[in-house]
């Protein structure tokens, strides 16, 4: 049987002449979520200015999706994690909120930027 691989959730910032977009995409590391989108005709590695990623729930390995709105940096949680704290639905609504792209970890440009492009 082969192996799964697991996708994470990146957002990549691309400068263009008018401004900023950014992009969401899944991908297994940054550089190949880079990759995916060099692989557009005319698109270069200068023009995207910078990477992130989905970051880590607080107790576990899963990706976050929730927030913690009352800790001081916004305690990232998964799903499981925020209902096992708030007990129900509505205290996991009432104490948490949906993880932006602004709270999401910025990837060092070294695992990134040496694709070609």
């Amino acid at each position: 049987m082969a192996a799964t691989t697991a996708t994470t959730d990146f957002v990549l910032r691309l400068r263009f002449d008018r401004g900023y977009s950014d992009l969401f995409t899944p991908a297994e590391t940054a550089r190949d979520a880079v990759e995916a989108v060099l692989s557009a005709p005319g698109t270069r590695v200068r023009s995207v200015a910078w990477v992130k990623v989905r970051p880590l729930c607080e107790y576990c390995t899963a990706r976050a999706r929730l927030y913690v709105r009352d800790s001081g940096e916004g305690t990232p949680l998964c799903d499981a994690h925020a209902l096992d704290h708030y007990d129900t639905a509505a205290g996991v609504r009432a104490h948490t909120g949906t993880l932006g792209i602004r709270r999401f970890e910025l990837v060092p440009e070294a695992e990134w930027k040496d694709t070609q492009g």
